[in-house]
Protein backbone atom coordinates (compact mmCIF):
# COMPACT_ATOMS: atom_id res chain seq x y z
CA UNK A 1 0.00 0.00 0.00
CA UNK A 2 1.44 3.50 -0.56
CA UNK A 3 0.15 6.29 1.86
CA UNK A 4 0.50 9.97 0.52
CA UNK A 5 0.61 12.28 3.15
CA UNK A 6 2.49 11.80 6.76
CA UNK A 7 -0.08 13.26 8.66
CA UNK A 8 -0.52 11.74 12.00
CA UNK A 9 -3.68 9.83 10.66
CA UNK A 10 -1.60 8.67 8.40
CA UNK A 11 1.31 7.80 10.51
CA UNK A 12 -1.28 5.83 12.59
CA UNK A 13 -3.17 3.94 9.70
CA UNK A 14 0.55 3.03 8.45
CA UNK A 15 2.07 1.62 11.97
CA UNK A 16 -1.46 -0.65 12.14
CA UNK A 17 -1.39 -2.01 8.90
CA UNK A 18 3.14 -2.71 9.25
CA UNK A 19 2.59 -4.48 12.81
CA UNK A 20 0.57 -7.24 10.88
CA UNK A 21 3.26 -7.01 7.67
CA UNK A 22 1.25 -5.40 5.44
CA UNK A 23 4.14 -3.43 3.23
CA UNK A 24 3.67 -0.01 3.29
CA UNK A 25 5.48 3.16 1.97
CA UNK A 26 4.27 6.82 3.19
CA UNK A 27 5.19 9.55 0.39
CA UNK A 28 5.37 13.37 1.65
CA UNK A 29 5.69 16.75 -0.22
CA UNK A 30 7.34 18.04 3.17
CA UNK A 31 10.89 17.62 4.57
CA UNK A 32 9.76 16.20 7.46
CA UNK A 33 6.63 14.41 9.28
CA UNK A 34 2.96 15.01 11.38
CA UNK A 35 1.62 17.23 8.73
CA UNK A 36 0.47 20.42 11.26
CA UNK A 37 1.25 18.68 14.24
CA UNK A 38 4.50 20.48 13.23
CA UNK A 39 7.37 22.48 15.26
CA UNK A 40 10.16 24.87 13.44
CA UNK A 41 13.69 25.60 14.88
CA UNK A 42 13.73 29.16 14.75
CA UNK A 43 16.95 31.57 16.23
CA UNK A 44 17.83 29.29 19.09
CA UNK A 45 14.47 27.85 19.90
CA UNK A 46 12.11 25.25 18.77
CA UNK A 47 8.26 26.56 18.42
CA UNK A 48 5.14 24.95 17.38
CA UNK A 49 3.85 27.02 14.28
CA UNK A 50 0.80 24.36 13.83
CA UNK A 51 -1.20 22.27 16.03
CA UNK A 52 -0.59 23.80 19.33
CA UNK A 53 -1.22 20.71 21.94
CA UNK A 54 -4.09 17.94 21.70
CA UNK A 55 -6.18 16.25 24.44
CA UNK A 56 -6.61 12.59 24.76
CA UNK A 57 -10.32 11.51 26.03
CA UNK A 58 -10.40 8.10 24.17
CA UNK A 59 -8.65 4.89 25.40
CA UNK A 60 -6.49 4.26 23.02
CA UNK A 61 -4.87 7.69 23.17
CA UNK A 62 -4.76 7.38 26.82
CA UNK A 63 -2.70 4.31 26.70
CA UNK A 64 -0.13 6.04 24.78
CA UNK A 65 0.04 9.39 26.35
CA UNK A 66 0.65 7.36 29.47
CA UNK A 67 3.94 5.54 27.73
CA UNK A 68 4.87 8.46 26.09
CA UNK A 69 4.70 10.54 29.54
CA UNK A 70 6.67 8.04 31.74
CA UNK A 71 9.46 7.54 28.61
CA UNK A 72 9.78 11.66 29.73
CA UNK A 73 9.14 13.87 26.08
CA UNK A 74 5.61 14.22 26.31
CA UNK A 75 4.25 16.76 29.55
CA UNK A 76 1.17 18.63 30.84
CA UNK A 77 1.10 21.48 29.69
CA UNK A 78 -1.66 23.23 30.66
CA UNK A 79 -5.78 22.60 32.17
CA UNK A 80 -6.82 25.84 30.44
CA UNK A 81 -6.89 28.94 28.55
CA UNK A 82 -7.44 32.67 28.77
CA UNK A 83 -9.92 34.29 27.47
CA UNK A 84 -10.44 37.21 25.29
CA UNK A 85 -13.74 38.69 24.08
CA UNK A 86 -14.63 41.00 21.53
CA UNK A 87 -11.03 42.48 22.01
CA UNK A 88 -10.91 42.30 25.82
CA UNK A 89 -9.58 40.37 28.12
CA UNK A 90 -12.35 38.28 30.07
CA UNK A 91 -10.55 35.72 32.49
CA UNK A 92 -8.81 32.66 32.69
CA UNK A 93 -10.74 29.36 32.59
CA UNK A 94 -9.62 26.07 33.91
CA UNK A 95 -11.32 22.75 33.27
CA UNK A 96 -10.84 18.95 33.94
CA UNK A 97 -8.77 18.24 30.41
CA UNK A 98 -4.95 18.14 30.43
CA UNK A 99 -3.45 19.62 27.22
CA UNK A 100 -0.15 17.45 26.16
CA UNK A 101 3.09 18.93 24.50
CA UNK A 102 5.70 17.95 24.12
CA UNK A 103 9.10 20.23 25.29
CA UNK A 104 10.83 19.05 22.02
CA UNK A 105 7.90 20.37 19.77
CA UNK A 106 4.80 19.58 18.20
CA UNK A 107 6.70 17.31 15.37
CA UNK A 108 8.16 14.76 18.11
CA UNK A 109 4.16 12.98 18.39
CA UNK A 110 5.04 12.43 14.17
CA UNK A 111 8.51 10.81 14.97
CA UNK A 112 7.13 8.60 17.56
CA UNK A 113 4.56 7.32 15.12
CA UNK A 114 6.69 7.27 12.23
CA UNK A 115 9.31 4.36 14.20
CA UNK A 116 10.32 1.75 11.74
CA UNK A 117 8.06 2.71 8.92
CA UNK A 118 9.10 3.26 5.49
CA UNK A 119 9.21 7.06 4.68
CA UNK A 120 10.45 8.89 1.63
CA UNK A 121 10.21 12.75 1.80
CA UNK A 122 10.40 15.33 -0.46
CA UNK A 123 8.12 13.75 -3.20
CA UNK A 124 5.36 15.77 -4.19
CA UNK A 125 2.53 13.37 -5.90
CA UNK A 126 1.41 15.72 -9.12
CA UNK A 127 -0.56 13.17 -11.39
CA UNK A 128 -2.42 9.45 -10.33
CA UNK A 129 -3.55 7.29 -13.28
CA UNK A 130 -6.30 4.19 -12.41
CA UNK A 131 -5.05 1.16 -14.12
CA UNK A 132 -6.73 -2.23 -14.43
CA UNK A 133 -5.87 -3.42 -11.08
CA UNK A 134 -3.24 -0.59 -9.87
CA UNK A 135 -2.79 3.08 -9.23
CA UNK A 136 -0.43 4.81 -10.47
CA UNK A 137 1.58 7.89 -8.97
CA UNK A 138 3.75 10.56 -10.45
CA UNK A 139 5.98 12.94 -8.41
CA UNK A 140 6.83 16.51 -9.42
CA UNK A 141 10.39 14.99 -10.20
CA UNK A 142 9.14 12.46 -12.31
CA UNK A 143 9.12 9.62 -10.55
CA UNK A 144 6.44 7.20 -10.64
CA UNK A 145 4.94 4.71 -8.19
CA UNK A 146 2.59 1.65 -8.25
CA UNK A 147 0.42 -0.62 -5.89
CA UNK A 148 -2.51 -1.77 -5.53
CA UNK A 149 -4.20 0.26 -2.98
CA UNK A 150 -3.31 3.95 -1.93
CA UNK A 151 -4.70 6.22 0.60
CA UNK A 152 -4.36 9.61 0.43
CA UNK A 153 -4.04 11.54 3.89
CA UNK A 154 -4.34 15.10 2.66
CA UNK A 155 -6.29 18.10 2.66
CA UNK A 156 -10.08 17.13 0.99
CA UNK A 157 -9.56 19.80 -1.94
CA UNK A 158 -6.00 18.42 -2.30
CA UNK A 159 -7.17 14.99 -3.01
CA UNK A 160 -10.27 16.24 -5.24
CA UNK A 161 -7.42 18.24 -7.34
CA UNK A 162 -5.24 14.70 -7.56
CA UNK A 163 -8.37 12.63 -8.43
CA UNK A 164 -10.66 15.00 -10.49
CA UNK A 165 -9.56 13.77 -14.05
CA UNK A 166 -9.69 9.92 -12.85
CA UNK A 167 -13.55 10.57 -11.10
CA UNK A 168 -14.32 12.39 -14.46
CA UNK A 169 -13.29 9.99 -16.57
CA UNK A 170 -13.37 6.34 -15.11
CA UNK A 171 -16.43 4.07 -16.11
CA UNK A 172 -16.41 2.82 -12.60
CA UNK A 173 -19.82 3.96 -11.53
CA UNK A 174 -18.20 4.41 -7.59
CA UNK A 175 -14.79 6.09 -8.26
CA UNK A 176 -16.87 8.40 -11.13
CA UNK A 177 -18.93 9.90 -8.33
CA UNK A 178 -16.61 10.00 -5.22
CA UNK A 179 -14.81 13.60 -6.26
CA UNK A 180 -18.34 14.74 -5.39
CA UNK A 181 -18.33 13.10 -1.85
CA UNK A 182 -15.26 15.29 -0.77
CA UNK A 183 -16.29 18.83 -2.65
CA UNK A 184 -18.51 19.71 0.19
CA UNK A 185 -15.81 19.06 3.09
CA UNK A 186 -14.48 22.71 3.75
CA UNK A 187 -11.01 23.70 5.54
CA UNK A 188 -10.13 27.47 6.24
CA UNK A 189 -6.79 28.61 6.66
CA UNK A 190 -5.02 30.29 9.35
CA UNK A 191 -1.94 32.44 9.38
CA UNK A 192 0.59 31.94 12.07
CA UNK A 193 3.21 34.27 13.27
CA UNK A 194 6.31 33.56 14.90
CA UNK A 195 7.76 36.32 17.92
CA UNK A 196 11.06 36.28 19.51
CA UNK A 197 10.42 38.44 22.41
CA UNK A 198 12.43 40.65 24.71
CA UNK A 199 10.91 39.83 27.46
CA UNK A 200 8.36 37.72 28.54
CA UNK A 201 4.35 38.92 28.66
CA UNK A 202 3.20 39.78 32.67
CA UNK A 203 0.10 37.18 32.39
CA UNK A 204 -1.47 34.03 34.22
CA UNK A 205 -1.78 31.86 31.10
CA UNK A 206 0.23 30.05 29.03
CA UNK A 207 -2.40 29.78 25.68
CA UNK A 208 -5.15 31.87 25.51
CA UNK A 209 -8.06 31.89 22.88
CA UNK A 210 -10.18 34.77 21.47
CA UNK A 211 -13.07 35.20 19.99
CA UNK A 212 -15.08 38.22 18.13
CA UNK A 213 -11.30 39.44 16.72
CA UNK A 214 -8.71 39.14 14.12
CA UNK A 215 -6.57 37.00 16.31
CA UNK A 216 -7.85 33.79 17.52
CA UNK A 217 -5.00 32.16 19.52
CA UNK A 218 -2.17 33.40 21.73
CA UNK A 219 0.72 30.94 23.07
CA UNK A 220 3.12 31.92 25.14
CA UNK A 221 5.42 28.98 23.51
CA UNK A 222 8.20 28.73 25.45
CA UNK A 223 6.27 27.73 28.77
CA UNK A 224 6.13 24.16 26.98
CA UNK A 225 10.02 23.99 26.88
CA UNK A 226 12.31 23.58 29.28
CA UNK A 227 13.01 26.26 32.25
CA UNK A 228 15.05 29.19 31.16
CA UNK A 229 13.56 28.91 26.79
CA UNK A 230 13.86 32.25 25.50
CA UNK A 231 10.38 33.99 25.25
CA UNK A 232 8.85 33.09 22.37
CA UNK A 233 4.99 34.23 21.22
CA UNK A 234 2.59 32.10 18.62
CA UNK A 235 -0.22 33.93 17.26
CA UNK A 236 -2.73 32.45 15.06
CA UNK A 237 -5.67 34.63 12.78
CA UNK A 238 -8.59 33.00 13.46
CA UNK A 239 -9.88 31.49 10.06
CA UNK A 240 -12.05 34.29 8.89
CA UNK A 241 -9.58 37.15 8.70
CA UNK A 242 -6.99 35.25 7.33
CA UNK A 243 -9.43 34.12 4.64
CA UNK A 244 -9.72 37.68 3.98
CA UNK A 245 -6.33 38.07 3.26
CA UNK A 246 -4.57 34.69 1.86
CA UNK A 247 -3.41 36.21 -0.75
CA UNK A 248 -2.23 39.64 0.00
CA UNK A 249 1.50 40.41 0.91
CA UNK A 250 3.02 38.48 3.56
CA UNK A 251 4.68 41.52 4.73
CA UNK A 252 1.18 43.00 5.33
CA UNK A 253 -0.22 40.30 6.83
CA UNK A 254 2.19 40.20 9.64
CA UNK A 255 1.87 43.98 10.04
CA UNK A 256 -1.28 43.97 10.12
CA UNK A 257 -1.41 40.81 12.66
CA UNK A 258 1.51 42.59 15.19
CA UNK A 259 -1.51 45.43 14.99
CA UNK A 260 -4.22 43.28 16.17
CA UNK A 261 -2.01 41.66 18.82
CA UNK A 262 -1.13 44.67 20.57
CA UNK A 263 -5.01 45.42 20.65
CA UNK A 264 -5.41 42.07 22.84
CA UNK A 265 -1.85 42.65 24.60
CA UNK A 266 -1.08 46.58 24.53
CA UNK A 267 2.06 48.40 22.75
CA UNK A 268 4.62 46.89 24.35
CA UNK A 269 5.05 44.02 22.46
CA UNK A 270 8.77 43.86 22.02
CA UNK A 271 9.89 41.17 19.49
CA UNK A 272 13.91 40.86 18.10
CA UNK A 273 13.01 38.03 15.43
CA UNK A 274 9.48 37.22 13.44
CA UNK A 275 8.20 34.68 11.16
CA UNK A 276 4.98 34.15 9.49
CA UNK A 277 3.69 30.76 8.14
CA UNK A 278 0.51 30.35 6.17
CA UNK A 279 -1.91 27.36 6.19
CA UNK A 280 -3.85 27.25 3.76
CA UNK A 281 -5.71 23.81 4.56
CA UNK A 282 -5.83 24.32 8.90
CA UNK A 283 -8.83 24.35 10.63
CA UNK A 284 -11.84 21.96 9.58
CA UNK A 285 -14.95 23.92 9.13
CA UNK A 286 -17.01 21.76 7.25
CA UNK A 287 -16.30 17.99 8.00
CA UNK A 288 -16.56 14.25 6.22
CA UNK A 289 -19.40 12.87 7.00
CA UNK A 290 -17.18 9.72 8.70
CA UNK A 291 -14.25 9.15 10.07
CA UNK A 292 -12.37 7.94 6.92
CA UNK A 293 -13.30 6.32 3.22
CA UNK A 294 -12.17 3.05 2.35
CA UNK A 295 -13.57 0.72 -1.23
CA UNK A 296 -12.06 -2.57 -1.08
CA UNK A 297 -13.09 -3.01 -4.71
CA UNK A 298 -11.14 0.15 -6.09
CA UNK A 299 -7.90 -0.56 -3.40
CA UNK A 300 -8.50 3.35 -2.63
CA UNK A 301 -9.08 5.61 0.81
CA UNK A 302 -8.73 8.91 2.87
CA UNK A 303 -8.08 9.65 6.20
CA UNK A 304 -7.39 13.11 8.16
CA UNK A 305 -8.57 15.31 10.73
CA UNK A 306 -11.46 16.70 8.79
CA UNK A 307 -12.92 13.23 8.50
CA UNK A 308 -15.36 12.81 11.84
CA UNK A 309 -13.70 15.24 14.37
CA UNK A 310 -11.24 17.85 13.84
CA UNK A 311 -8.80 17.48 16.99
CA UNK A 312 -5.10 15.88 16.86
CA UNK A 313 -7.09 13.05 18.44
CA UNK A 314 -9.35 12.93 15.66
CA UNK A 315 -6.67 12.53 13.07
CA UNK A 316 -5.58 9.67 14.72
CA UNK A 317 -9.17 8.01 15.06
CA UNK A 318 -9.23 8.37 11.49
CA UNK A 319 -5.99 6.46 10.68
CA UNK A 320 -7.13 3.71 13.22
CA UNK A 321 -10.54 3.73 11.93
CA UNK A 322 -9.43 3.14 8.44
CA UNK A 323 -7.05 0.17 9.66
CA UNK A 324 -9.64 -1.57 11.06
CA UNK A 325 -11.77 -1.33 7.61
CA UNK A 326 -9.14 -2.77 5.74
CA UNK A 327 -7.88 -5.47 8.09
CA UNK A 328 -11.51 -6.36 9.42
CA UNK A 329 -12.06 -7.42 12.96
CA UNK A 330 -10.01 -10.00 13.75
CA UNK A 331 -7.30 -11.00 16.21
CA UNK A 332 -4.77 -9.10 14.24
CA UNK A 333 -6.04 -5.90 15.06
CA UNK A 334 -6.60 -6.58 18.61
CA UNK A 335 -2.90 -7.38 18.31
CA UNK A 336 -2.53 -4.08 16.97
CA UNK A 337 -4.31 -2.60 20.15
CA UNK A 338 -2.76 -4.64 22.59
CA UNK A 339 0.50 -3.08 20.88
CA UNK A 340 -0.40 0.45 21.51
CA UNK A 341 -1.05 -0.51 24.95
CA UNK A 342 2.34 -0.97 25.87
Amino acid sequence: MIIVGSGLAGLALAQDLSRVGTPVRVLDKARGIGGRAAARRWQDRVVDHGAQFFTARGERLEALVFGWLAEGWLKVWTRGFGQFKQGEFFETREDSYARYAPAGGMNLVGKALSQNLNLRLETQIVRCERRVNSWLLEDSAGNTFEDEQVVFNLPAPQIVALLGEVCQTSPHPVLHSLCHTLEPVRLSPTFTLMLALEKDLQVDWKGAQSSGHPIGWLSRDHTKRADGAPPTLVIHANSEWSGENLDIDKAEVEREMLIHARELLGDSLEHSFSQLHRWRYATPEVLYPDKCFWNAELGLGWCGDWCGTARVEGALESGWALAERILGQGKALEGIKMVSRV
